[in-house]
């Protein structure tokens, strides 16, 4: 019975993974709006609209939610630490990484570091508790 209770939330994130490659790359983070007319030598400005959920945010919210997930179960059932303190712990590591790499686009001008970014890692968060938490 108790390898049952711990099978679901690996179904869980088998889950979310196949839904996150079936997503792939149909997701687009610009939208690219053009009025319609049509004059000489007059180019339409591109206007460059962001939208609230993108890829990068969906890569963000299932990565933390992973990473919470695993952290709990690993420190839970592998190293036998408490309840309270593996909430704690997984939370910290899977947050650590989602600021970690908001700090990397900013150092290294290599990404674009944004406040959503963090939001999703927060929501992946929760996510990942509360689903492990529900199971056990």
């Amino acid at each position: 019975m108790r390898f049952q209770r711990n099978i679901l939330p690996v179904l869980l994130v088998i889950l979310l993974l196949l839904i996150q490659s079936c997503y792939g790359q149909a997701g687009s983070d610009s939208l690219r709006v053009m009025p319609a007319f049509n004059m000489k030598n007059v180019r339409p400005p591109v206007i460059t609209l962001k939208p609230l959920v993108g890829k990068d945010k969906y890569d963000h919210f299932i990565s933390s939610a992973f990473l919470t997930a695993a952290g709990y179960c690993l420190l839970r059932n592998r190293c036998e630490i408490s309840h309270q303190n593996a909430l704690v712990y997984s939370a910290g590591i899977s947050l650590s990484f989602g600021i970690g790499k908001e700090v990397y686009d900013k150092l290294s001008q290599k990404g674009h570091p944004s406040w959503r970014d963090i939001f999703a890692d927060i929501a992946g968060l929760a996510l990942g508790l509360g689903v492990y938490s529900f199971v056990n």
